[in-house]
């Protein structure tokens, strides 16, 4: 008697097979470009980039004090901690060191990033900023103004941590600043890619 397959054992073959496109439903296919559950993605020159400029600040204390920037624009004057922005090409280690020479005339010695700020874009600058807020120690030099090139600053003096003003920027900053050494914040670490 010749031996014949039957329906239910092709079926049991094919449910061990994997799929192929061409066995999906026309509803479940892939499209080409598609993401891995079927979804649209769009193609990366219509995805408008945010381009944030990289600051870096630093914080210096000495004798519980820290080193503030006076900053004074047309109607927008506040304390900040020193520092300024990263040119194209450089790391942001080297530009919070270079960043404190030019601002404070000091030399000082990075420990890690202790704070993070991200500046979403306003109506005046739509990709805004993020700021990397180093701690520092001061290696050599007494704080002074230096000649950065910045013509808003205006100041650069030492605070108790108690005194630190209400125009301190960013406020959240300085509110954990009022309470907090440096020593006490956790400190992350930066290093190069490869």
């Amino acid at each position: 008697m010749p031996t014949t397959t039957s329906a239910s054992a092709a079926a049991r073959a094919d449910k061990h097979s994997s799929p192929t496109p061409s066995s999906f439903p026309t509803s479940a296919r892939p499209r080409p470009g598609a993401g891995r559950f079927g979804e649209r993605r769009p193609y990366h020159a219509a995805v408008p980039r945010r381009r944030p400029r990289l600051k870096v600040r630093v914080a210096v204390e000495r004798d519980g004090a820290l080193l503030l920037a006076r900053h004074e624009r047309p109607g927008d004057a506040f304390w900040c901690l020193p520092g300024g922005g990263v040119e194209p090409g450089e790391a942001a280690e080297p530009a919070a060191v270079r960043e404190l020479r030019e601002e404070a005339g000091v030399e000082v010695a990075l420990d890690g990033v202790v704070w993070i700020t991200d500046e979403a874009g306003r109506a005046d600058d739509a990709d805004g900023q993020v700021e990397l807020v180093f701690r520092g120690r001061l290696v050599t030099g007494e704080p002074g103004l230096a000649t950065s090139g910045d013509r808003s600053l205006v100041g650069i003096r030492w605070f108790e941590r108690s005194a630190i003003p209400d125009d301190f920027r960013p406020a959240e900053l300085g509110r954990l600043l009022r309470v907090a050494s440096l020593a006490a914040l956790p400190a992350i670490p930066v290093s190069p890619w490869r």
